[in-house]
């Protein structure tokens, strides 16, 4: 039973990989997610740059604007996609430290209007607000460090970018109003 799954997941990951719905560029990100070392100065070549950024700050960071990677324009979009990198590489560990904790700040404060909220509705969107966040800071620090392939999900409240920032901010506007929220509502 189960190694039919694996055989049959196998399968469609096969006819998927080598029909016309699977784009050249997708398949490059992830042979180059798969093997960076081998497409470095390719599909590999932001990564590789990321990750020397990151590494160059250190514990407390190259000082704000001073960064040689991110000055000399050798991460490319570090104001979008890669801005962890430019964090990492202006203000170190430390920095990154820091930006973390506000982010696990924020979704400890979301968590508890989730446990809160007077009615279901309530609860399930901050859920999903809450879920939707955690996946794009789990996603964009990931894939600047290695750990995820490179997609194009911005980091929220950092990332360069109109319409991802304001659908943040009504995504934080949800969640407060219903931590305003007193009554149940009766549809």
């Amino acid at each position: 039973m189960i190694f039919g799954g694996i055989a049959g997941i196998t399968a469609l990951i096969v006819v998927i990989w080598n029909s016309p719905l699977m784009k050249d560029y997708w398949k490059g990100r992830l042979l180059s997610f798969i093997n960076p070392e081998a497409y470095g100065q390719g599909l590999g070549f932001q990564l590789g740059q990321s990750l020397m950024g990151i590494g160059s700050g250190k514990i407390l960071g190259e000082g704000f604007t001073k960064g040689l990677q991110i000055a000399g324009n050798n991460v490319p979009e570090a104001h979008t996609d890669f801005i962890f990198a430019v964090v990492g590489e202006e203000w170190g560990l430390l920095g990154a430290l820091v930006l973390l904790f506000l982010y696990g700040l924020l979704l400890y404060k979301f968590i508890k209007i989730a446990k809160s909220s007077k009615d279901l509705f309530g609860t399930i969107v901050a859920v999903g607000v809450i879920s939707t966040f955690l996946f794009s800071i789990f996603q964009n620090i990931g894939m600047t460090i290695g750990l995820m392939p490179i997609t194009g999900i911005t980091l929220p409240l950092m990332s360069y970018g109109g319409s991802s920032i304001l659908s943040n901010f009504m995504s934080i506007g949800l969640v407060l109003n219903i931590g305003m929220r007193r009554k149940k509502i009766n549809f």
